[in-house]
């Protein structure tokens, strides 16, 4: 069911109730229009994922930490909004993980535009 939300968050797995797309490596700031195409629904082969997002981080083997990869996501919201995203970090105070800090840029108006504001979020 995806009435009422629109991202879903597990862990380092994000979902969507619609749609993401990949933007690249670009500044966060420089995204100004969603793309009208590109965007990923979720595949649910063995567990719920949206590949577009799926690997929004690095994995060292080295330090066996997540690092951002420096994407900017574009998520189209159930109601057919977009928003701009980007993750900042997985990391708690004292590297403990699961606390996923992203910015992100929402168009409530409804069209394509993205607002170049962002805001900042973590669930601590």
């Amino acid at each position: 069911d995806t009435a009422g939300w629109d991202l879903a968050i597990r862990r380092f797995h994000i979902i969507s109730s619609a749609a993401i797309a990949d933007l690249g490596e670009v500044a966060f700031d420089s995204v100004h229009v969603a793309p009208d195409s590109g965007f990923v629904t979720n595949t649910t082969r063995g567990d719920t994922l949206n590949p577009a997002i799926q690997k929004w981080y690095r994995y060292s083997m080295l330090t066996h930490l997540l690092e951002p990869n420096g994407h900017v996501y574009a998520v189209r919201t159930r109601e057919g909004r977009y928003a701009k995203l980007e993750v900042l970090s997985y990391y708690c105070e004292g590297l403990d993980a699961g606390c996923l800090t992203f910015r992100y840029g929402y168009q409530a108006a409804g069209g394509r535009g993205l607002s170049p504001e962002s805001r900042s979020t973590s669930p601590r």
